[in-house]
């Protein structure tokens, strides 16, 4: 808007300028001009370089997607350079030789890229590309109204001697209702990029700051992949030095979503009250570690080894696949493991489930499956893209029943409020759409897909056991009526998931032991946080004291 104030066509060789002379009011506007268009220009080169720098890290393994990034920091250098170009006051004649050829350039490949994005159905991305293109052509309307303006004035010039009064005022009416729609173009320009950049620079703030106050618990180990990409992985042990009588407690939590700083709670309980060794760390793409690599391996023991931990170990399983990489862990390594405990374990895959009660076909089950998962591609994006990304989130989003008080916020930064964690989670539903009808959510859990876990490992699952008239409530909670299909399914989720998770006690050691929680609520998941976490921690240790005198 500032470069936009310049007196257009006044480095045409004429003495006279075609509007009324500059005031010291547009003096300051060119300074802005200058100023600014500098600023945007510096920043979208080295934010480019940047973004180019993250998408060769590792020949280019990260799933985080930087090519958007490059496109908008460089679409910024351009902008910048646009504003530079009118901050020196040329030809408006000539801007539309130079500018409006880079500014299709940037429609099409903009274009290109909101098709690619649209089909993969990449909102966030998306919505970038298309206010990419749209922002193009408006420079290109604006430069070919400022070239007609100048040519009106040129013409005027020319044939003013020989033009009646009559056809002067004509003429003149004619460029100020020009001049108008020009400015009206700067203006429409500028409000759209001082809103997304003001939302944008806000979301950017609220993250640095945290990631600036906010400090890493624990420390940082890194692990080197074959395609020479390095990955640094924060993880943290505390407690008492490693006791053979004492077994260290590994705990594996996370992955699509979480942080280890969701079982901070925990940690402090059995750390403080117990005396215990507690070791956790941050997944791949969560909390303080760097981005997941494509095809991301588990890496427990590659974690294990680079802290020098020795087994045998207590491990805890919980969300995000947690339980089932205990017990990958487990057939694996038996002889480092002293004890399993996996937290609302066992259940079918989500989609199988469904599968089971409806009695549905594949085909048919993979319908409601990519309908289902790709709704949730389009929530996270939106969350990321409006809520994380414009600084919204936290302004809404709470977490009032997480322990312990003093490290809420902190935790739910780590966990819902920066874009790395959303980007995780979205790139672990998009395998799950990639799987079907095949993987994870569309056939039963490892637990009862696993017939060789050694005798000699003994199982302590915790689950909810709820009765009927508690899921009645979360069917009223949800506004599903109780006698609909809907709220049927609910207490069939609930009681296939108690069922398979006796199956496996009864199948696995003589030694191993199902705990239920029927008052801890409906959220399985949140049987080790929040105000269950005394009734787990409680649980657990009388359970490990038992096994430990028996042995």
């Amino acid at each position: 808007a500032a470069c936009g104030r310049q007196d257009m066509g006044a480095k045409m060789g004429d003495s006279v300028p075609l509007l009324p002379p500059s005031k010291p009011k547009d003096n300051v506007l060119l300074v802005a001009c200058f100023g600014i268009s500098a600023l945007a220009f510096v920043g979208g080169v080295v934010g480019a370089a940047v973004q180019v720098g993250f998408l060769n890290a590792g020949n280019g393994k990260s799933i985080q997607p930087y090519v958007s990034g490059v496109w908008l920091t460089a679409f910024a250098g351009f902008l910048g350079l646009h504003g530079l170009y009118h901050a020196t006051r040329p030809s408006f004649l000539e801007e539309g030789r130079i500018f409006n050829a880079l500014n299709y350039i940037f429609v099409f490949i903009s274009f290109l890229l909101l098709l690619g994005f649209a089909l993969q159905e990449r909102i966030l991305p998306s919505l970038l590309a298309l206010w990419v293109v749209f922002m193009s052509i408006l420079n290109v309307k604006i430069i070919l109204l400022r070239k007609e303006f100048s040519l009106q004035m040129i013409s005027f010039r020319t044939d003013s001697n020989v033009q009646t009064d009559a056809m002067q005022t004509y003429q003149h009416q004619s460029r100020e209702k020009l001049h108008k729609y020009i400015r009206g173009a700067d203006r429409v320009h500028f409000v759209i990029c001082l809103f997304l950049a003001t939302m944008l620079l806000g979301g950017t703030y609220y993250q640095g700051v945290r990631y600036r106050t906010y400090t890493p618990h624990g420390k940082f180990i890194t692990l080197n992949y074959p395609n020479g990409y390095k990955q640094r992985i924060l993880t943290q042990c505390l407690g008492p030095p490693y006791n053979a009588s004492s077994p260290t407690i590994w705990v594996e939590v996370g992955g699509g979503g979480h942080s280890m700083s969701d079982l901070w709670g925990l940690r402090n309980m059995l750390v403080n009250k117990y005396n215990r060794r507690y070791c956790s760390y941050d997944m791949p793409g969560t909390g303080w570690s760097d981005p997941l690599v494509l095809n991301q391996p588990i890496i427990t023991k590659r974690v294990m080894d680079a802290l020098g931990e020795k087994g045998p170990f207590i491990m805890i399983g919980n969300m995000d696949g947690g339980d089932e990489r205990i017990l990958q862990f487990a057939l694996d390594y038996p002889q480092e493991v002293h004890a399993l405990v996996p937290v609302a374990f066992a259940g079918p895959g989500e989609f199988k489930m469904w599968q089971d009660y409806y009695k549905t076909s594949v085909p048919q089950t993979t319908s409601y499956a990519k309908s289902t998962l790709s709704g949730r591609i389009k929530f996270g994006n939106i969350v990321n893209f409006f809520g994380v990304g414009w600084g919204l989130a936290g302004a809404i989003i709470k977490n009032p029943e997480y322990e312990p008080k003093s490290l809420a916020k902190e935790s739910l930064f780590l966990n819902l409020l920066n874009e790395k964690q959303w980007v995780t989670n979205t790139y672990f539903i998009y395998q799950a759409v990639e799987q079907l009808p095949y993987g994870e959510s569309m056939i039963d859990s490892l637990w009862k897909r696993n017939t060789s876990l050694s005798q000699e490992v003994p199982i302590f699952g915790f689950t909810v056991d709820l009765n009927s008239s508690t899921l009645d409530n979360i069917c009223s909670k949800q506004k599903i009526p109780l006698d609909s299909d809907g709220c049927k399914f609910i207490h069939y989720q609930y009681t296939s998931v108690l069922a398979s998770a006796q199956q496996v006690i009864a199948q696995s050691s003589p030694k191993s032991q199902l705990f239920t929680c029927s008052s801890c609520g409906s959220n399985t998941f949140a049987l080790c946080q929040n105000d269950n976490i005394e009734w787990f921690s409680d649980t657990l240790m009388g359970a490990i004291h038992n096994l430990t005198t028996s042995i």
